[in-house]
């Protein structure tokens, strides 16, 4: 069953943003979205932030770009919260997608982003 958002509307993406909000940080002060980040990896780079937009936790991003829209965010003054890595979805030929970020903006509306550099877009935008 799904519940109801402020604006009347219900959905499994809905549900999905709100246990995304709702997930505490690890022993860390990690807010790990559903892929946890480990450095050491090769070619990945993991940038942890302090972030005052999410309790002062820190947020995992994956690279340089992520990490510089992590602090466009923080300097948003429209952006309320904001989390990485917060869930997967189902993509084509039965793999599972993760979003790079789920924005909550100050007028309780939410934004799901995924962060390309240029010209490497798989949906040909």
């Amino acid at each position: 069953m799904s519940s109801p958002s402020p604006h009347g509307l219900s959905s499994p993406m809905y549900l999905r943003l709100i246990e995304a909000f709702n997930k505490p940080a690890d022993d860390a002060g990690i807010l790990q979205g559903v892929r946890k980040f480990r450095s050491g990896l090769p070619h990945v780079r993991v940038v942890l932030s302090a972030s005052p937009k999410n309790g002062g936790k820190f947020i995992p991003c994956e690279g340089r770009l992520e990490a510089a829209f992590a602090q466009a965010l923080e300097v948003d003054p429209e952006v309320a919260a904001y989390r990485t890595q917060p869930f997967s979805f189902p993509g084509p030929n039965g793999r599972s997608l993760v979003c790079d970020f789920a924005v909550k903006w100050v007028n309780y509306t939410y934004s799901v982003v995924d962060i390309k550099p240029k010209g490497h877009s798989r949906c040909g935008v």
